[in-house]
């Protein structure tokens, strides 16, 4: 797959209703343990690392939805 394909599927990806209800989901889900007085320790570092993972991949996707309208406004 070609940059601008991939560019192209994540931007359809970050705007799926589902995936975006599934993001939602998991990180509403890791907010209770935040907030939940009786989660270890272990507990909230494992919610903690699940939140900044789904981001990151979140923000690779946009980086390369950005890239690719770079790519294109230095074409034109």
């Amino acid at each position: 797959m070609n940059k601008k394909d991939r560019a192209n599927a994540y931007k359809r990806l970050l705007n799926d209703d589902t995936f975006k209800l599934v993001l939602d989901e998991v990180k509403g889900e890791q907010v209770e343990v935040f907030l939940n007085p009786n989660s270890e320790r272990e507990e909230r570092d494992e919610a903690h690392y699940l939140v900044v993972a789904l981001q990151t991949i979140v923000n690779y996707m946009e980086g390369v939805i950005a890239s690719d309208i770079i790519d294109d406004k230095k074409k034109t």
